[in-house]
C-alpha cells in the first residue's frame, strides 16, 4: 500500500466485510490494472454505529412494532469488524501490488452514501460496490448501492451477488 496517491483517477472499491468485498475489490483491481489507474479501498464506518459503541447501545433502524429494539454495540464488536476488514483489505492490496496496481486503504466515519460520493468527487474514475452490504438481509440492491446509482456522478459499476 501507498500514502500518496497519484493525481490521475481511481478506481474506488468500497468493502465492507460482507462476501461481496473480495469480489469488489478483485473487479477494482482488474478495473484499476486495464485503465492503468490506482486503486482506493474505502470501507466507511458509519456514525450511528460509533456514537452506539460509545454509548455501548444502539437502537435498531426500523423496530417493527412496540418499542424501539435496542442492540449492544460494544468496542470489542466494532474492533472485530475493523480487523475482518483490515484483513481483507491487505489481502486485495497484496493482490493489487503484484498486478502492479498501486493501492491505498481507508477507513472512513460517516454516512456511507455521502463519504463515497465525496471520495468519488475526489478521486474521479470508477466506483464499485457490492449489490448488498453486511448490514441489509432483504432481497435486492441494498439502500446504499440504490443511492449511489442515483446521485453518483462517475461510474458505478454493481458487483451482483454469488449466482446459487
Amino acid at each position: 500500500m501507498i500514502g500518496n496517491m497519484s493525481a490521475r483517477r481511481c478506481v474506488i472499491a468500497a468493502i465492507d466485510g460482507s462476501p461481496l468485498s473480495r469480489p469488489v475489490g478483485m473487479l477494482g483491481i482488474k478495473l484499476a490494472a486495464g485503465l492503468g489507474w490506482d486503486l482506493v479501498l474505502i470501507y466507511v464506518v458509519s456514525s450511528h454505529v460509533l456514537s452506539g459503541s460509545r454509548a455501548t447501545y444502539m437502537r435498531a433502524s426500523v423496530p417493527e412494532e412496540g418499542p424501539p429494539a435496542y442492540y449492544p454495540v460494544t468496542d470489542k464488536a466494532l474492533h472485530e469488524e475493523l480487523r475482518e476488514v483490515s484483513l481483507i483489505a491487505e489481502e486485495i492490496c497484496k493482490m493489487a501490488q503484484e498486478k502492479g496496481v498501486k493501492s491505498k486503504f481507508m477507513i472512513l466515519e460517516g454516512d456511507p452514501v455521502s463519504i463515497l460520493l465525496r471520495e468519488a468527487e475526489k478521486y474521479g474514475g470508477i466506483l464499485v460496490i457490492g449489490y448488498r452490504g453486511k448490514r441489509f438481509r432483504e432481497t435486492g440492491m441494498g439502500s446504499v448501492a440504490k443511492a449511489l446509482i442515483d446521485k453518483s456522478k462517475i461510474p458505478v459499476v454493481i458487483v451482483p451477488p454469488p449466482q446459487e
